[in-house]
């Protein structure tokens, strides 16, 4: 059941569960769904609204209630200033997000093996295993080439011109009306995302789901279990980022608790219970930092907010290619997809302020965009207070050389100008690319961003390096688990949805093992 604010008429006290789990996104709905099926007894609490599809009308403003209310916060590094996108709704990130989908690399599998997490190598086939189950359930496919849009067309026939590896991206949509709006949630209820599946399925199975409910702390200590302390909110009675009305408490008892907030509200929940980890709560935070870059083509109309917002990438200088004889590691591990964005979020990617902004948002029609995804080798911490963050030196100069080969790209098929996210003019001629090296991604101007933050409850061996084991579960709170992108390792140099179910598939079958 989805038990929503507006069916609630009294404080909630409830005893009896199971397991609850905190986020209901890639992680936490699949979660919710396996245990469910095997007859546990299992609450989930959503700090976000419940908006079903018929709710999501395509106006972009919608989006401001389906993703955190602080959308677009930055980190706080010492010269780094990354904006961060994070899903808040019932379904999480998974309903906000553009649903490309890729199995976790082989080359990544590696490195956490290599750092202690055995179950986790290229050799294992469960692994695979559990890809091609979440790729059946999701019904993921690759997207037709008769389905680009003009913008993703223009990086694959770039990328084809000059020989640079380029494909079709795979998806977990049934049927794309290719409204453009797949940010903003999937009006028609075509994608795949966590509501329309597997929080679904687990409804349907028994499993309760709480919306608007924010959890406040998690109390460890009751003989069998644990004490969950949370406030559940009423839903804003205006679009936009309003303050939520006052709500009532709400206190749950559960044997066992699976934290899956995201990758900023996991250790946060657990720094504000006390759980400190041995103070490894909150460390080895890191992301995948994302570099804009959009030209200009006055006689072409682009209109590149229609359509499919990404369907096209190249992986030629990806981390996935590390093996290959070309690869360097000091430029290269990064790729590139084709990104746009409808106006509002769009307004907050170009660079610029004033007339020099206003002129770009004439002229969206005509602009085509390239996103450079870097997948980062530098860690930060999180508090309750900042995200911290920085690029490392190598970080920085993959950046530039992904941002000089998407600017060349833009102009080998007809740019007039290109603009970056460094400085706000524009470059008018690939005679001008030297000027990205000149200035790089080492200052606050920079106008970076992520939807891919990773890590701050570290998964490991060692009880004095990480928060929990292999199996999601916390070295010294037996029965307190973490399961989402935060436990991640390292970064993972793709997009990261599909792999953060694959972790938590993994860790249902760990807890159903143990009985």
């Amino acid at each position: 059941m989805i038990l929503t604010p507006e069916k609630l008429d009294r404080d909630v006290r409830r005893d009896g569960a199971d397991f609850l789990i905190i986020g209901s996104g890639a992680a936490g709905s699949v979660l919710a769904y396996h245990l469910a099926k095997a007859g546990k007894k299992v609450v989930v609490l959503e700090k976000g609204h419940y908006y079903p599809p018929e709710a999501m009308r395509q106006r972009e403003l919608f989006m401001s209630q389906l993703i955190s209310p602080n959308t677009f916060q930055p980190t706080s590094g010492k010269h780094t200033r990354v904006a961060i996108l994070q899903g808040e709704c019932y379904g999480g990130g998974t309903v906000a997000c553009d649903g490309v989908t890729w199995d976790l690399p082989a080359t990544v599998l590696l490195d956490w093996h290599r750092l202690g997490l055995k179950g986790y190598s290229p050799e294992n086939p469960e692994i695979g295993g559990i890809f091609a189950e979440l790729r059946e359930q999701l019904e993921v496919n690759t997207v037709p080439d008769t389905h680009h849009n003009p913008n993703n067309q223009l990086l694959k026939i770039a990328c084809e011109r000059v020989g640079l590896e380029v494909h079709s991206l795979d998806r977990n949509v049934r049927f794309c009306m290719r409204c453009g709006f797949c940010a903003q949630g999937c009006n028609y209820g075509v994608k795949n995302d966590s509501a329309q599946t597997f929080l679904k399925w687990a409804n349907e199975l028994g499993a309760d789901v709480y919306t608007d409910c924010e959890v406040l702390r998690i109390v460890p200590g009751r003989p069998e279990g644990f004490t969950v302390e949370a406030a559940i909110t009423a839903k804003p009675k205006k679009l936009g980022r309003q303050e939520r009305v006052s709500g009532r408490p709400a206190v749950f008892q559960t044997r066992r608790v699976i934290v899956s907030a995201g990758a900023i509200g996991s250790p946060r929940l657990l720094l504000k219970s006390g759980i400190q980890a041995r103070g490894n709560a909150g460390n080895r935070f890191t992301l995948h930092p994302t570099g804009f870059v959009h030209g200009l083509f006055p006689d072409q109309i682009i209109d590149a907010f229609y359509g499919i917002n990404n369907s096209v990438e190249c992986t030629h200088f990806a981390y996935v290619n590390r093996r290959r004889s070309y690869y360097d590691p000091e430029i290269h591990g990064f790729f590139l997809e084709a990104s746009f964005s409808q106006p509002w979020g769009i307004a907050n990617i170009l660079p610029g302020a004033g007339p020099t902004h206003l002129e770009l948002m004439h002229n969206l029609r005509h602009l085509g965009g390239i996103q450079i995804n870097c997948k980062s080798d530098n860690c930060g911490r999180v508090t309750l207070k900042e995200m911290g963050y920085d690029l490392s030196a190598a970080d920085n100069r993959r950046l530039i050389f992904g941002t000089r080969l998407a600017a060349e790209l833009l102009f080998r098929v007809g740019a007039a100008k290109v603009w970056t996210c460094i400085f706000p003019e524009p470059l008018l001629s690939p005679q001008e690319l030297g000027k990205i090296e000149k200035v790089g991604y080492a200052h606050k101007q920079a106008l970076l961003h992520t939807g891919h933050p990773f890590g701050g409850c570290t998964m490991g061996p060692d009880p004095e390096t990480s928060v929990v084991n292999e199996h999601c579960e916390c070295h010294d709170t037996p029965g307190l688990y973490v399961c989402d992108a935060s436990v991640f390792p390292s970064t993972i140099g793709v997009n990261p949805y599909l792999s953060i179910m694959m972790v938590a598939r993994r860790t249902a079958k760990a807890i159903l093992a143990q009985g």
